[in-house]
């Protein structure tokens, strides 16, 4: 399972929406992107709404179920902290051991106190900068394109450019 990464709602879309999905195989090369069941649910409303950005997820991502352990383990668990779909989320995360990226701070949060590997759209972002997958400009660009088409505010973005 180590050559997979679950992707977020959020972050998935925001990508999509800025023609960036591409950054993703930068940072996990040889790796493939999962949404489960339940986000492309979410983002099928999106598309029978007539947005287009959908269709690029579901492209890219492969669509992964629950499995009866993982079913089981969802159903034990009693969290009104997030939302249902995260804490599937959370799950099939835990039990694959792959990483999850979400742009959710609560996902996140709870993603790290319970031992998962997860990554923000800031830490992505940052990651392309660090390695110099692409150049300044093009990071800089895409970024706005996010913020633009998402309708969203990437904070502390001075952080991505740190040397």
């Amino acid at each position: 399972m180590k050559d997979k990464v679950l992707c977020d709602t959020d972050i998935i879309s925001a990508l999509a929406k800025a023609d960036a999905l591409d950054f993703l195989p930068l940072v996990f090369p040889d790796r493939k992107f999962l949404v489960t069941e339940y986000v492309r649910d979410e983002l099928d409303v999106s598309k029978q709404e007539g947005f287009d950005f959908p269709k690029k997820v579901f492209e890219f991502c492969e669509t992964t179920t629950m499995d009866e352990n993982e079913l089981k383990i969802y159903e034990a668990i009693d969290s009104l902290e997030i939302s249902k779909t995260d804490l599937k989320n959370l799950v099939i995360a835990k039990n694959r051991d792959i990483p999850l990226l979400t742009n959710d701070s609560k996902l996140y949060s709870e993603g790290v106190r319970r031992d998962i590997k997860v990554y923000d759209l800031r830490e992505l972002l940052r990651a392309i900068y660090e390695e110099d997958l692409v150049s300044k400009k093009e990071l800089k660009k895409v970024i706005e394109k996010i913020e633009e088409k998402d309708n969203t505010h990437i904070k502390k973005k001075r952080e991505i450019f740190k040397k």
